[in-house]
């Protein structure tokens, strides 16, 4: 875990979107053993990541919202060399 780096949030999440699909994993949400209940009424517990877990990315979405409304959003996807 890292802490809010401000204006260098935006590409240290970029580098981990890449390493997670690299790699063929998703990170787990730490510091979250309790959900909102309204959450779980829009969501099944079990979408939500609470350990690592090895997957088979093909595709992955990054959202930044930032301050003042400057907010992006990329897609990456793995190209298969052949």
């Amino acid at each position: 875990m890292v802490g809010h780096c401000l204006a260098a949030s935006g590409s240290i999440e970029i580098v981990s979107a890449i390493l997670q699909l690299h790699e063929g994993f998703i990170f787990p949400n730490v510091n979250c053993e309790n959900l909102h209940p309204k959450i779980t009424e829009l969501i099944s517990s079990e979408k939500i990541s609470m350990k690592l877990q090895e997957t088979s990315l093909q595709t992955i979405a990054k959202a930044s919202f930032g301050f003042g409304d400057v907010n992006a959003c990329v897609i990456f996807k793995k190209i298969l060399k052949r």
